[in-house]
């Protein structure tokens, strides 16, 4: 108990502490206390508070919330972006209608007899499987034949001979014919089509209309051969259910021998993981376009769906057994980014380009990949993932037998990691001094995701990661706070002792720190805001001194107001000016947002005082922003007696310069592109120019702020035709950039920078240009 006593005796008993008590007591009063020493020995109450979290932690695993679901899975995704590329096997090919088959045969769809005419070649190029990711729900009317029927409607009775030459050229124009037919003699052809999973889906089809929504049709031969139960009494699987189908057109689903739906259904992030190998349709169970194919593959073996209490255990092509979900859904190995599998363009496979004994004994698959046409999807690997390329993936991983397993013991596992990791820190931690604790709560982390990964890596085991990390630093974080939570009574008081002397922001650095308060500083990436008024030295003409310094005080109050709600730091104020900046004392890593909405907040603000100063008679007035975002050296500088924590650098010299800038573009927010590139998403800009500016050798691009990116599409319309005018004026293309700037006045017709823009080309026009001008405005004054 001497030992405890020791530890928490006040640092005003302690001798050594005395004379220290008595200089703080001179400069800031009685009544503050020193922070106490950091207690390294260890407190009963912190195992409780350590067991009441990991009982916490897995009520949160048991809840499922969706917000740690959907970490999980991104999660899962950067176990791809670690493992690599694996390279597929060599039997799968895909034939790509891409950008230049577009470029060959013109816009899509084709007709028909150009698909015939890849099914005749693939046939010739003796392909063992040929998929198509299209369906063909509509009759090809590209030829004419419509007009052909009508005609021959007409002429009924005229005479046979006519009417049989009209049949004839009826026969000739008929492209699905022609498609039909070559189905018919190519029998490893599998045509794709797709299920209607909800009835919102189908709710504008009219009863009796539509392409195979009444009935299965022609997909009944596509069927799973049976199901098998392997668990006595087991139940009909819970399977992805549709509604209807989107089938091709009789004739051309008729020549087919087989079918397979080609549905993809992502995850609640909309990333695709999971492929649904199974399709419950009124009473029958039908596969994906990918098992179809690998049925084929084989010989069409029987196609069994292995149903258990739980749902389906796994699906069987012949002897090869596929792993599933209890939904019946196949867990992707993809082997990598887009274009891992080989492609070929349509156009040269159709014109003989390619080898021709590439194709043999290979599954080929059909789809487009030109951008505008093919279905993009969101994977692991990318947010451009043609669909076909999915099916590749799907089918190389049968093929291989290289599945990605979520096994059924993951529950029992998530919780004996849970609760291992909580009672092991909860008994840990209160033992141990903070640093400790962080360093072993970061390679504890560490340890576990480097562990997930090579389970993942190297078994193909998709093991929880999330929920354990989280537990961690959950308990470990608990834990400590508990600890500090003594300490903390105590620096509120030297918070409330300094806060009547400096800024209640420098006093928490002061807290974390006491050597903040010396000379010197560190380099830090922040975001400055200079502001200025246009045209002060005309309105302080018309006004009294008195007069004058209230409107100054009534303009820098509410300007100030905003900057601080922001979480800025005011540095001086010059004049009219001001300026602030982001980032420091308190790190704030949205930085460049706060500043931006400062701005825009301040713009809004001068409008409504300029309604209040119109009815007093005060001149009207506007304001010029600049911001600039990059490093500064920050910190406490001046002189041994007196110094202010304050900002400097080429980042604070080119915020000033922007504020410049707007009077020459008759604009009132100018930013940088470092910080446009930071925060482009959460505002609407438009590129104003490249300029070099004073004392600066090499050009930048610069930016006007023009609002927040929920204030509609009419900025950004403004914007858009803006830079159009933009880009042509660097390419010297006058004409073409004058209509562009003109067309911008027409929507706005205050806007200055197109004006500014129109005099320039007026100018430029009459100027004989040297063959290396750049477009790059000079600035000659700052």
């Amino acid at each position: 108990m001497d030992r405890f006593k020791k530890l928490f005796t006040p640092l005003e008993k302690a001798p050594s502490a005395r004379a220290e008590l008595g200089k703080r007591e001179k400069l800031f009063g009685r009544g503050l206390k020193p922070l106490p020493n950091f207690l390294t020995g260890f407190t009963p109450t912190g195992y409780k508070i350590g067991f009441l979290i990991t009982i916490l932690s897995l009520i949160i695993y048991g809840i499922d919330i969706p917000f740690f679901h959907i970490m999980e899975l991104k999660a899962y995704d950067l176990h791809f972006l670690s493992r690599g590329i694996i390279e597929p096997t060599n039997e799968v090919i895909i034939v790509a209608i891409d950008e230049k088959s577009l470029d060959r045969f013109g816009r899509w769809p084709w007709p028909r007899t150009r698909i015939a005419e890849l099914v005749d070649k693939l046939k010739e190029y003796e392909a063992k499987v040929v998929a198509f990711d299209i369906v063909f729900a509509e009759p090809d009317e590209s030829s004419g034949i419509n007009v052909i029927r009508g005609l021959k409607d007409r002429l009924k009775g005229k005479g046979r001979e006519i009417i049989s030459t009209i049949e004839t050229v009826e026969k000739e124009s008929d492209n699905d014919l022609k498609l039909t037919s070559s189905l018919k003699n190519n029998p490893s052809v599998i045509l794709g089509y797709f299920f209607f999973t909800s009835p919102e889906e189908i709710k504008h089809i009219k009863k009796g209309q539509g392409s195979g929504v009444k009935g299965q049709g022609y997909i009944r031969s596509s069927r799973y051969t049976s199901v098998r139960n392997i668990e006595k009494g087991a139940p009909v699987p819970e399977l992805l259910n549709a509604v209807g189908i989107q089938e091709n057109i009789p004739a051309i689903a008729d020549a087919a021998v087989d079918s397979g739906y080609f549905n993809i259904a992502p995850d609640a992030d909309g990333t695709v993981r999971w492929l649904p190998l199974a399709v419950k349709y009124k009473d029958n169970f039908y596969p994906h376009l990918s098992l179809s194919a690998v049925r084929k593959y084989f010989d069409s073996p029987p196609l069994i769906l292995n149903a258990a209490g739980y749902g389906v255990d796994s699906i069987n092509i012949g002897n090869l057994n596929i792993p599933t979900d209890e939904r019946g859904r196949l867990l992707i190995n993809y082997r990598g980014h887009q274009r891992t599998f080989p492609h070929y363009s349509f156009s040269d496979v159709v014109e003989g380009v390619v080898p021709a004994g590439l194709f043999k004994d290979r599954i080929v698959l059909v789809g487009a990949t030109a951008t505008g046409i093919y279905d993009m999807k969101v994977t692991p690997f990318g947010a451009s993932f043609p669909g076909i390329e999915i099916h590749a993936n799907v089918i190389d991983n049968i093929l291989s037998q290289d599945f990605i397993l979520r096994p059924d013991w993951v529950a029992v596992f998530d919780i004996s990691i849970l609760l291992l990791n909580g009672i092991l820190l909860s008994i840990v931690i209160p033992k141990i001094k903070p640093v400790y604790t962080a360093i072993i709560t970061i390679a504890l982390i560490c340890f576990y995701i480097i562990l997930n990964n090579y389970i993942f890596n190297n078994w193909h085991l998709w093991l929880t990661e999330v929920y354990p990390v989280f537990s961690i630093i959950l308990v470990s974080g608990g834990v400590t706070i508990f600890q500090f939570m003594t300490e903390e009574k105590k620096k509120r008081e030297i918070r409330k002792a300094f806060s009547h002397y400096v800024s209640p922001s420098l006093v928490n650095e002061i807290v974390k720190d006491p050597k903040k308060l010396i000379l010197g500083g560190e380099e830090k990436r922040l975001t400055v805001l200079f502001s200025d008024i246009r045209g002060f030295t005309t309105v302080s003409e018309t006004l009294k001194p008195d007069a004058l310094v209230k409107l100054i005080n009534d303009y820098l109050t509410p300007m100030t107001d905003i900057v601080l709600k922001n979480g800025g730091t005011i540095d001086k104020y010059m004049g009219d000016a001001i300026m602030a900046f982001w980032g420091a004392p308190i790190w704030q890593e949205d930085h460049q947002t706060r500043a931006c909405r400062t701005a825009l907040e301040m713009l809004k603000k001068l409008a409504e005082l300029q309604v209040i100063w119109e009815k007093a008679g005060i001149p009207k007035f506007e304001i010029g922003v600049g911001i600039s975002t990059g490093r500064v050296t920050v910190g406490n500088m001046g002189s041994d007696i007196r110094f202010d924590y304050t900002i400097m650098g080429d980042t604070v010299n080119l915020g000033s310069r922007l504020e410049g800038l707007n009077k020459e573009y008759g604009t009132f927010i100018i930013v940088p592109k470092y910080t446009y590139e930071d925060v482009k998403g959460d505002f609407i800009f438009r590129q104003l120019d490249w300029v070099k500016v004073k004392g600066k050798d090499r050009p930048i691009k610069i930016y006007e702020l023009m609002g927040e990116n929920s204030n509609g599409s009419g900025l950004r319309g403004i914007a858009e035709k803006f830079e159009s005018g933009l880009n042509s004026y660097m390419e010297r293309e006058w004409d073409k950039a004058e209509v562009y700037f003109q067309d911008v006045i027409k929507i706005k017709p205050n806007d200055k920078p197109s004006s500014v823009f129109i005099s320039r080309i007026k100018e430029l026009r009459k100027t004989d240009l040297p063959s290396n001008w750049d477009g790059v405005y000079v600035m000659t004054k700052k």
